[in-house]
């Protein structure tokens, strides 16, 4: 069974810019919550217990809503120091996996 994710949270959000020019795409509110915070739970309640967040623009606002609201979460980031591309991004996550 999958017991670990990488989440691809890194992107430029162009195309909801317009809507939400403030914080990265994944950090979207939905119904007053973060879109990131459904995604995680959901991964949850299938069995997912660790996480790789994937990461680039604006990822201060990611990491510090986990450590502000996930901290017992077994999480870990993979900073994309230049977008990568999203095969980049997931092969630079993927040196974080557990074996």
């Amino acid at each position: 069974m999958i017991k670990e994710a990488i989440i691809l949270s890194g992107g430029l959000g162009t195309r909801l810019r317009s809507v939400i020019s403030d914080v990265p795409k994944c950090m979207a509110p939905v119904a007053g919550k973060p879109f990131l915070h459904y995604l995680i739970n959901y991964l949850n309640q299938k069995g997912i217990e660790s996480f790789i967040f994937s990461v680039g623009y604006k990822h201060e606002i990611i990491e510090e809503y986990l450590q502000k609201n996930w901290a017992h979460l077994n999480y870990k980031i993979s900073l994309e120091g230049e977008p990568l591309g999203t095969g980049g991004a997931i092969q630079l996550a993927c040196e974080k996996c557990i074996e």
